[in-house]
């Protein structure tokens, strides 16, 4: 990944884009099982869709004509900056192009301390990790969302309920 030293002048050209509070902040398991999940999804389906919920659980599905698959990952751990506890029982969902987020989730391959996930419901998916050793730094990726659909809307789940570290 190439780094660039940029002009104080530039810097209001790649200033964070604005977006709403985080419905949804997810610590992501140290095991490269979300990768593989999307990474295999990215050939039978050109999207996918993270259901997530604060409590700790997130789902990834993909749905075709020919096939509805869903893989659970429960256990996570919600973090908590910028929330309260009212926000606890918050769900969100967002749709995104699978090949752009396995590039993203690429980032299991640095030395890395923590990932976290933060979903703002039907409009922003950002991905946080803080390298290794931690005086070191942190990478955001915001991966651009796709509008969902009635149908996609109705088949979510907010995070699902099921068990397991990454079944499908």
């Amino acid at each position: 990944m190439p780094v660039k030293c940029m002009r104080a002048s530039e810097y209001d050209y790649y200033l964070a884009p604005q977006m709403s509070k985080q419905d949804v902040q997810l610590e992501l398991p140290i095991s490269k099982t979300l990768k593989h999940v999307i990474e295999r999804s990215r050939t039978l389906c050109k999207n996918v869709i993270i259901d997530g919920s604060q409590v700790g659980q997130m789902a990834v599905r993909i749905e075709t004509d020919a096939v509805h698959v869903r893989s659970f990952f429960t256990d996570l751990r919600p973090r908590m900056e910028n929330m309260t506890d009212e926000d606890m029982g918050n769900t969100a969902s967002v749709k995104v192009d699978a090949k752009k987020l396995a590039t993203v989730l690429n980032c299991y391959n640095v030395r890395h301390e923590s990932i976290i996930m933060c979903l703002v419901d039907e409009e922003n998916l950002v991905i946080c990790v803080t390298l290794a050793p931690r005086a070191t730094g942190v990478m955001t990726f915001f991966v651009p969302c796709i509008t969902m659909d009635d149908a996609d809307r109705q088949r979510g789940g907010g995070g699902g309920g099921g068990t397991g570290g990454g079944g499908s």
